[in-house]
């Protein structure tokens, strides 16, 4: 593989018309800065090319300066809610750039470690959502070839993004697909490494390997030099994450073990087929998180916003009394006008608060909602509506009294700021629309001043028209068929 030296490389003010703000990462072929786009007003990602003038052999640079442009051109055709959009590309100096959306998140690779693997309905959503993504690139004929975590992003509010599409093939006539090995070792599939065309099946592998690296903490075949990780996954069958996981479904060990299997064909073929199975899947667990131990959801509870400010024993408290729930998207969790006394804590994904069927604001991992049903056990004003697949915590006003005193303390100020703060954007919101009211009302009577008065003889002639007309009624049509055709 070629790798440019980038330690050297100096963050530049601007790249083209986008102010650097920061450095997001540095990879063997350049680095990848936060923007600012002052056209567009929105931060953007930049992935900057290192010195090709450092390439002193022609054909490797060539070889960087297709890669990068090649992920220009199959991004930049892909349009998808859970692909990283491209925005432009270029050449400044000796450098080339890519623009893409600024995903405000982590890589999946956070969640793909022992200590913080996702609620197993959590995953099957992320790898859900990754399949649409391959669905459409694959259809569009684009191969991807490097599906790991790192390439995959997921937000605070669950949405999934792939991204790096730098050594993607795309299937047009001026392309020949490169065979050999491409992509990172531990994600290759079998017919990468006999060094074969790789299609759709072959992301539907990488895909599959992300899944099990979720489940279970680890990765199907043994780590180690490239060779022996190469043999491996070429000639030896992974166990069954069941035998990693006891307590993962069967049924969703039937389902990582097809993308997995060596023969291309008898995997699935499109990635729509493994989203459908993933679904059935997650219908049939019922979306019930009782496979989550309780030192994850105490863990879980510590790193949330709204608990920033409780100690460590009154979290104990709150995981010993609170509920675990989760919903699929669309699920209403409150409805508008009905009693409850209990309110909720975001874990996971994000909701939107509805007055009316009318959308009030979303809210995200840490925030609550429903405390009034708390403070005053009134119906409840508004709609919760699930945005994304949601886990929640659940608090009932029962389960807070047994708290100690100074729980149910930092659980009122709580209370308190989040009201606070909602009415300040109430206010915000209510203040902007009252001034475009009087902005409105300022238009509309400087255009009424603007009209140019009637001439006598017009007022004269409308006045005596006015007269006839309700003097003779009888003669209003006549007139005005005479008038018309005058």
């Amino acid at each position: 593989m070629l790798r440019i030296n980038t330690k050297q490389q100096k963050a530049p003010k601007r790249i083209g018309r986008y102010s650097i703000l920061d450095t997001l990462g540095r990879g063997a072929s350049g680095t990848v800065y936060k923007a600012y786009d002052p056209f567009v007003q929105r931060h953007v990602a930049i992935k900057f090319s290192s010195d090709l003038s450092q390439i002193e052999d022609r054909q490797a640079r060539d070889q960087v300066l297709r890669s990068f442009f090649r992920e220009a051109y199959a991004a930049g055709n892909l349009h998808h809610p859970n692909i990283v959009a491209l925005y432009d590309a270029g050449m400044q100096g000796s450098h080339s750039y890519i623009v893409m959306e600024f995903v405000d998140g982590k890589t999946l690779k956070a969640y793909a470690k022992d200590e913080k693997n996702l609620p197993v309905s959590a995953a099957i959503e992320v790898i859900v959502q990754c399949c649409q993504a391959l669905d459409y690139a694959h259809e569009k004929g684009v191969i991807h070839r490097d599906i790991k975590p790192s390439n995959i992003l997921i937000t605070d509010e669950s949405e999934v993004k792939l991204a790096d599409f730098s050594i993607a093939h795309v299937n047009r006539s001026d392309d020949t697909q490169a065979i050999g090995l491409t992509g990172s070792p531990m994600y290759m599939s079998p017919e990468v490494v006999r060094e074969e065309v790789a299609g759709p099946q072959s992301d539907i592998y990488s895909l599959g390997v992300v899944m099990y690296k979720l489940l279970t903490g680890e990765v199907p075949f043994t780590p180690g030099n490239m060779h022996s990780v190469m043999y491996q996954i070429a000639n030896h069958t992974p166990k069954l994450v069941t035998e990693v996981r006891p307590d993962l479904p069967i049924r969703l060990a039937e389902i990582v073990e097809k993308c997995l299997v060596k023969d291309p064909s008898r995997r699935y073929q499109y990635g729509y087929e493994l989203a459908h199975d993933l679904k059935i899947c997650v219908a049939d667990l019922h979306f019930h998180e009782e496979k989550i131990g309780d030192r994850e959801k105490r863990k879980m509870l510590s790193t949330l916003s709204f608990f920033k400010g409780f100690r460590e024993d009154e979290i104990d408290e709150v995981h010993r009394v609170s509920q675990w729930l989760s919903y699929r998207p669309g699920e209403v969790i409150i409805q508008e006008g009905e009693s409850e006394n209990a309110f909720y804590v975001l874990a996971l994904g994000s909701v939107d608060v509805q007055k009316s069927d009318v959308l009030v604001e979303s809210l995200k991992v840490g925030e609550c909602f429903g405390e009034i049903g708390v403070i005053n056990e009134e119906a409840r004003s508004a709609s919760v509506v699930a945005k994304s697949f949601i886990l929640l915590m659940k608090l009932t006003g029962v389960a807070l009294e047994q708290t100690s005193q100074g729980c149910q303390l930092r659980f009122y100020k709580k209370f308190a700021q989040t009201l606070s703060d909602r009415l300040l954007i109430s206010n915000d919101i209510y203040v902007a629309n009252s001034t475009n009211q009087q902005v409105d009302v300022k238009e509309s009577k400087a255009s009424a001043k603007k009209k140019p008065p009637k001439s006598k003889s017009a007022s004269k002639a409308s006045a005596k028209s006015t007269s006839k007309s309700s003097a003779k009624p009888a003669e209003d049509s006549s007139s005005g068929t005479s008038a018309n055709k005058s």
